[in-house]
């Protein structure tokens, strides 16, 4: 399971889509006030090499936090 805070902007959620394979499960929500997202996506990982090349990733994007 990968975690990530970021600002609710379209752009930001398709680059982390990219990220991950059409059968990953995204889950979203949203802060009070509608300025931020909580997104979580569900996968199996065979190794550990792949969640850490996918958080850094992540990472890379502009405004994620990544937790």
């Amino acid at each position: 399971m990968f975690k990530f805070i970021a600002p609710a902007e379209n752009r930001i959620f398709a680059l982390l889509h990219e990220l991950f394979p059409t059968q990953a499960d995204f889950t979203n929500r949203q802060s009070k006030g509608g300025k931020y997202v909580s997104i979580t996506v569900k996968e199996v990982m065979l190794s550990v090499d792949e969640v850490i090349d996918r958080y850094e990733k992540a990472s890379a994007i502009e405004g994620v936090i990544v937790l």
